[in-house]
C-alpha cells in the first residue's frame, strides 16, 4: 500500500513539475527577449499561466494516446469514399503517429486518405531522416491524388521537405501546414540528445540552411504557432518561416495540445479542405478559394 502511494506521489510531482519547468524555462527566456514580449502581448502572466494548465491538462492525454502509435495497423485510414487528397501527417520530435488520432479520426470522413508516418527520434539528421520519410512514402501513395502534409514541430521541417522532394518528382503537392515548428530551431535542444535533436539547436547553420530550400515553394505554406509554446524557445523562432509562408497565431496552449485543441483541429481541417480545392489561394486567415 505505502508502495502505491509513493508511486501515486511521484506520478502527481511529474505530471506537475515537468510542465512547470518547462514553462520556467519559457517565463526565463520570453522575459529577456523584446521581440518575445511583443508577441505574448498585453498580459505575459496570462498567457503564461494559460499555456502552464493546458500543459497540465494535456500531458495525461499524451501519455495514455501514446501506446495507440505503437501499432503500425493504425497509421493508416482510407476514405471509404472517393478521395479526394492524400494527406501525410509527421509527428513531433520524440512522439509517435498517436499524435494524429482525432485527425485520423476526422479527415477519412471528410473523403482524405491519412497517411501518419513514424520515424525513429534517436538516429540521423533532420535532412536525412527527410530522405529516409520521402523513399518510404512513395511507393505507397497514389501519386494521382493531390498530396497534403500537416507536421508538428519537427515534423513540419520534415514535412516541408519531403514536399520539396515530391513536387520536383512531379507529384501534385498541394500544401504543407505545420503545427509549432521552429524553423531557426529551439534552444531546449541543449537539454536531448541524439543528432536527430541536435539538429534543430537554435540558429543551427545547417538547420537555417536547410530551411532555406523552402523559401517561396510551389505550393502553399501556413504555420500555426502559439504564443504559450513550451517547446520553442524563443518563440519568435516560430514565426521565422521561410518566404511566401504564412503564419496563424492560436490559442495561447502548450506545445502539444495544439494536436488535441478542438479550435486548432478545426483550423487544420478547414485548411486541408480549401487546399483540396481544384484551386485555391491564400490569405491571413490561411487558405481559400
Amino acid at each position: 500500500m505505502n508502495a502505491l502511494k509513493y508511486i501515486g506521489i511521484i506520478c502527481v510531482i511529474i505530471w506537475v513539475g515537468f510542465p512547470l519547468l518547462t514553462y520556467m524555462f519559457y517565463w526565463y527566456e520570453t522575459a529577456n527577449d523584446k521581440q518575445s514580449k511583443l508577441l505574448l502581448g498585453a498580459d505575459p502572466r496570462r498567457t503564461f499561466f494559460i499555456g502552464l494548465f493546458t500543459s497540465i491538462l494535456f500531458l495525461p492525454v499524451l501519455v495514455l494516446t501514446y501506446p495507440f502509435g505503437l501499432r503500425k495497423g493504425l497509421w493508416v485510414r482510407l476514405s471509404k469514399d472517393k478521395p479526394v487528397a492524400n494527406v501525410v501527417m509527421i509527428h513531433g520530435l520524440f512522439h509517435n503517429p498517436s499524435a494524429w488520432l482525432i485527425l485520423m479520426f476526422i479527415l477519412p470522413r471528410k473523403r482524405f486518405n491519412c497517411f501518419a508516418v513514424g520515424y525513429s527520434c534517436r538516429k540521423g539528421t533532420f535532412d536525412r531522416v527527410a530522405q529516409y520519410l520521402a523513399n518510404y512514402m512513395e511507393d505507397k501513395i497514389d501519386k494521382q491524388l493531390p498530396l497534403i502534409f500537416i507536421g508538428h514541430s519537427l515534423g513540419g521541417i520534415l514535412a516541408g521537405l519531403i514536399a520539396y522532394v515530391y513536387v520536383t518528382k512531379g507529384w501534385k503537392v498541394k500544401g504543407v501546414i505545420t503545427l509549432g515548428t521552429p524553423f531557426r530551431g529551439s534552444k531546449l535542444t541543449v537539454f536531448t540528445s541524439g543528432k536527430l535533436a541536435r539538429s534543430l539547436s537554435y540558429e543551427d547553420p545547417s538547420l537555417l540552411k536547410g530551411v532555406s530550400i523552402l523559401d517561396n515553394p510551389p505550393f502553399k505554406g501556413i504555420q500555426f504557432w502559439s504564443p504559450a509554446d513550451n517547446m520553442v524557445l524563443p518563440i519568435s523562432s516560430m514565426l521565422s518561416v521561410p518566404k511566401g509562408w504564412l503564419s496563424e497565431r492560436v490559442s495561447p496552449i502548450c506545445h502539444t495540445s495544439m494536436l488535441f485543441w478542438p479550435c486548432v483541429v478545426k483550423r487544420i481541417c478547414e485548411v486541408v479542405d480549401n487546399l483540396s480545392e481544384p484551386a485555391c489561394d491564400v490569405d491571413k486567415r490561411g487558405v481559400k478559394e
